[in-house]
């Protein structure tokens, strides 16, 4: 795993097993995983935080035409894993 970077894989109980690259249609990173059952099926909790993860590259940048503020929170994502751990 790379430092403490995290997430939270798409379906609980699963061994997440080797290491993951999530995927959007903006980029993609390599990050560190671990299952965890406190989230929803389907979804994928990846902390934006810190620059070794750089989870904003995922993300639309698209302003909010009023705040002008960008949509960092969410995107669709898929998970693919790249080597065995």
């Amino acid at each position: 795993m790379l430092k403490s970077m995290t997430i939270a894989v798409i379906t609980p109980n699963k061994d997440a097993g080797g290491i993951p690259k999530a995927i959007t249609r903006r980029g993609e990173i390599t990050i560190g995983a671990r299952v965890v059952d406190t989230i929803k099926k389907g979804v994928i909790f990846i902390p934006f935080h810190f620059v070794e993860c750089a989870a904003n590259i995922l993300t639309n940048n698209a302003l909010d035409p009023t705040a002008k503020i960008p949509e960092f929170k969410a995107c669709a994502c898929k998970i693919e894993k790249i080597k065995e751990a």
